[in-house]
């Protein structure tokens, strides 16, 4: 019940990857599976959190797609200038730019 104690999306996600990242995901797999399950369907529904966070997109768009669902990559658009370029507003945000090379 660990994750059903966070309301925060975002803190789920960064809380799933923690998880991850220190090998102890397998002890909550029911539960990371059924966050992420339900942040897939509610994903247009709860976009408002993620609209101008580049790590909470990258982060989201990267844990989904670990976890075999299917995340079009057009969910970074948004980040992107008329070149097709990362938006030079974007370059001092270190921790958006580096999930966003994780999600890669």
């Amino acid at each position: 019940m660990m994750l059903g104690n966070v309301v925060d999306p975002l803190e789920k996600l960064e809380l799933i990857d923690t998880l991850q990242r220190l090998g102890l995901s397998y002890h909550f797999e029911a539960e990371i599976n059924n966050t992420l399950k339900n942040l897939s369907t509610d994903r247009i529904s709860t976009a408002a959190w993620k609209k101008d966070n580049l790590y909470a997109t990258a982060l989201e768009f990267r844990l989904l797609r670990q976890h075999g669902y299917k995340v079009d990559q057009d969910v970074f658009t948004y980040f992107m200038d008329d070149v097709g370029n990362i938006k030079s507003s974007l370059n001092q945000d270190f921790k958006g730019l580096l999930n966003l090379y994780e999600a890669s």
